[in-house]
């Protein structure tokens, strides 16, 4: 085992390269560093894009995502692991079986990206068995209302989130929103937990989702429940948003 290993758990990103570092794996590396785990990254994908626009995208191959993956797997051991943007969903459950082939104690959060804030969509909608199956091989899936209408369209948000959590943990984002809250949806099992938050108007960021996922990752790899990591989480973004008034926001320690 790696001496780092004793100072810091490792996590694990896998996702797309945003190179003006608000979303993807640059996000997300930002967010591990702050919360005091060693990260460490595979790129699925190279964006061209900046803060207020999205102009294409290059898949790597699968070939070339697995061989990242396992060079790393073959010298660390990952506590947890974030998965964002994958072109293929094949793909996609080859990664989760290749992780839990290392460690079958790994703790999977996946980030099932529609399309980016900029509006470029990664995929056209979600399948709902593809869904269901790779739910049951994960210990959290972290959609938005639009992600959940994507798979269950003729169902309200909340109870095509319900659905879901049959499988495995739901945190619905951005569950109820007014002028004054922003909650998210926490489902496990038969519990529902709302994770209150205030809406920020004059703070709207790039890429929050990723650095919400990235702060659960973060918090399970240290010990924490599914539920204190996303409360945590959340307090996390929190003081991200509130970190300046432009589109891409700092990252500091602590909440």
């Amino acid at each position: 085992m790696h001496r780092l290993y004793e100072l810091r758990p490792f996590v694990l990103t896998i996702g797309g390269l945003d190179p003006c570092g608000t979303s993807g794996i640059v996000a997300d590396l930002k967010t591990f560093e702050t919360n005091r785990v060693y990260g460490m990254a595979v790129c699925t994908a190279i964006t061209c894009q900046n803060d207020i626009s999205f102009s294409k995208i290059k898949w790597l191959s699968k070939t070339e995502i697995i061989s990242q993956l396992k060079i790393l797997l073959d010298r660390f051991k990952f506590e947890s692991c974030k998965i964002g943007i994958i072109k293929d969903f094949k793909i996609l459950l080859q990664i989760i079986s290749i992780l839990k082939k290392y460690n079958h104690k790994i703790k999977i959060v996946w980030d099932p990206i529609l399309k980016s804030t900029s509006g470029h969509f990664f995929h056209k909608k979600f399948k709902e068995a593809e869904i269901k199956n790779i739910c049951k091989k994960i210990n959290l899936i972290t959609p938005n209302p639009q992600e959940v209408s994507s798979i269950y369209p003729d169902k309200k948000n909340d109870v095509g989130a319900c659905i879901l959590s049959k499988y495995c943990p739901v945190l619905l984002k951005s569950s109820e929103v007014s002028s004054s809250y922003c909650n998210d949806l926490l489902i496990i099992g038969n519990n529902k937990i709302v994770i209150k938050g205030t809406y920020l108007k004059k703070f709207s960021k790039r890429g929050t989702g990723c650095v919400l996922s990235s702060a659960i990752v973060s918090n399970l790899a240290k010990g924490y429940s599914v539920a204190n990591s996303c409360i945590i989480a959340k307090k996390y973004v929190r003081k991200y948003l509130r970190s300046n008034k432009s589109l891409m926001g700092f990252h500091s320690t602590g909440v």
